[in-house]
């Protein structure tokens, strides 16, 4: 066996190097146990704990999450002496963590304690539960992750930073713009953030009638109160005639555009080098450096996909996705025939949904607008997303919401009962099992909406991770991205059909539960020879 704490991540792809084949035969073999890896399935984090130094610390994003299941956080949690020496204090002393002399005393007694801390630690999560099968599976897929990091994706700089200096014109624009129509602040030195720029910016979104009685969806502060950060200013301004205000005030704010996240993310070689982390009870991956969700397919975020690139000019993307998963493993859990029927030829699920919620004569009148209307809804609905809830994702009225909830309840019965099985589960046993073995646990008292959402998040996530599995290391070796259901391949250009051919009869899945529910089937779809994500994706 080989133990450590990352070393799926990390260590043994620093030894063996990132063109190395060896990290994954060993996990193949059933000889890595990382005890990081191992944490996610025994040791889940809590919405909220004290940490190692006694401060009040809350879960709520993948940073949070790499806290608490960091080498030190773990060996405190779990009640076992951890690493006693500061590596960040040796760097800053040398210049770096590459400069640090390998002989010096303190460099040898900080590796000692890593490697007593990472002992102590993995005796201590077995205690919480053994390397079984799943788990093993569990090493394997971390593997296979750490090499789709080390594939990475190559980054057109050029265009990139072309992206980013036609951003930081239109901003500049936009804000000349504020100044003369609005009379927004200049003074200090950030005038959006006192009172006088948070007055003119809610005067700007009220004009265009975004305020807080009409947006149920308005994120919020710590406090209660509307948020102007950001994240929050691009949400409520997307699609209308100011999102580019909003963008603009979220750049001085702080947030960084996605030609600069990316920028900011490339590597020595050109490419960009996510990492990837399972750390979610469900076992949903999180991608970040970058965050690769927030390329969308939609207005700037599919522009922004245009500088991720194939490895060569000879070569061409190839994105392939699962078809409507969440909604398929929702049917195949529950059994509901009828919530199946989305999914026959010609179907739209979406549609489906509206006539449902509203009537078949209501849906006539516009069915373009119930059918994007009732998408989030849809969604939220799935996972038990109670009326408050599906307002504020969907930004409509409680009462609209209301009325969805309870028509999507009364027509598609058989996933309500499925729902409250799950919840039954959680509140037997305070987790609930996924059909491929893994222990979620559910925290006390939100095991009406947890214990479904995890069966359903966690269906998904087997799914394309049992299409990775097998996946042989010639085509592993081929995969860029891997974002939610969709995976996308850098292929020759001159077999580009060879390789969608094949890549699509591998990842077509069939799927029937040990016990009840029905056999859905997962077929995938492909997008066309792409110079760019953006153009490989459909």
């Amino acid at each position: 066996m080989v133990i450590g704490h990352n070393i799926n991540a990390f260590d043994l792809v620093a030894v063996f190097g990132t063109d190395s084949n060896e990290p994954l035969q060993l996990a193949h073999e059933g000889r890595v146990y990382d005890t990081f890896t191992h944490a996610g399935l025994v040791h889940p984090a809590p919405s909220r704990y004290s940490n190692r130094f006694g401060r009040p610390r809350t879960v709520e994003k993948p940073d949070d999450l790499l806290v608490w299941f960091g080498l030190d956080e773990q060996a405190y949690q779990l009640g076992v002496s951890g690493k006693t020496d500061d590596l960040s204090t040796l760097a800053d002393e040398f210049g770096g963590y590459g400069r640090i002399p390998v002989d010096d005393p303190r460099y040898v007694a900080y590796l000692r304690g890593d490697v007593e801390a990472s002992e102590q630690v993995a005796r201590a999560l077995l205690k919480l539960g053994e390397l079984d099968s799943y788990a093993l599976r569990e090493q394997k897929i971390a593997a296979r992750a750490a090499i789709i990091s080390a594939n990475g994706v190559r980054l057109d700089e050029a265009r990139a930073r072309a992206r980013r200096h036609e951003l930081k014109e239109r901003r500049e624009q936009v804000m000349d713009r504020l100044v003369r129509d609005y009379n927004f602040p200049t003074m200090g030195k950030s005038p959006w953030a006192n009172n006088e720029g948070k007055r003119v910016t809610f005067e700007i979104l009220a004009e265009h009638g975004i305020t807080p009685e009409n947006r149920p969806d308005w994120p919020v502060t710590k406090t209660g109160n509307p948020s102007l950060g950001g994240d929050a200013l691009v949400e409520l301004t997307e699609g209308t005639p100011i999102e580019d205000v909003g963008q603009a005030l979220a750049e001085l704010k702080g947030q960084r555009t996605l030609s600069q996240l990316a920028l900011d993310s490339v590597h020595t070689d050109g490419f960009v080098h996510p990492s990837i982390s399972m750390l979610q009870r469900s076992g949903r991956w999180s991608t970040t450096k970058p965050g690769l969700t927030v390329w969308t397919s939609r207005g700037d975020g599919a522009v922004e996909k245009a500088y991720f690139v194939p490895d060569t000019d000879d070569e061409v993307l190839l994105e392939i996705d699962l078809s409507n998963a969440d909604a398929r493993i929702v049917a195949a859990l529950s059994g509901d025939r009828k919530y199946a029927e989305r999914f026959e030829p010609g179907a739209d699920g979406h549609t489906i949904n509206a006539i449902a919620a509203w009537g078949e004569a209501v849906v006539n009148t516009n069915p373009s607008y119930y059918r994007d209307r009732c998408k989030p809804l849809g969604h939220g609905w799935s996972y038990r997303g109670q009326p408050k809830a599906l307002a504020k994702a969907a930004g409509v009225p409680l009462a609209e919401a209301t009325t969805f909830k309870t028509s999507m309840d009364e027509e598609f019965n058989r996933v309500v009962a499925w729902q409250n099985a799950c919840t039954a589960e959680a509140r037997r046993n305070g987790y609930v099992m996924s059909e491929w073995g893994r222990k979620m646990w559910v925290e006390r008292g939100r095991e009406y909406t947890q214990a479904p959402a995890l069966k359903g998040q966690n269906g998904t996530r087997e799914i394309v991770c049992d299409i990775l599995l097998d996946l042989p290391v010639w085509a592993l070796r081929r995969l860029k991205l891997q974002v939610h259901d969709a995976l996308v391949f850098s292929v020759p250009r001159a077999t580009f059909e060879q390789w969608r051919d094949y890549l699509t009869e591998l990842m077509t899945r069939s799927f029937k539960p040990a016990r009840g529910g029905q056999r859905i089937e997962f077929p995938v779809d492909a997008g066309p020879p792409g110079r760019n994500w953006q153009e490989a994706s459909h």
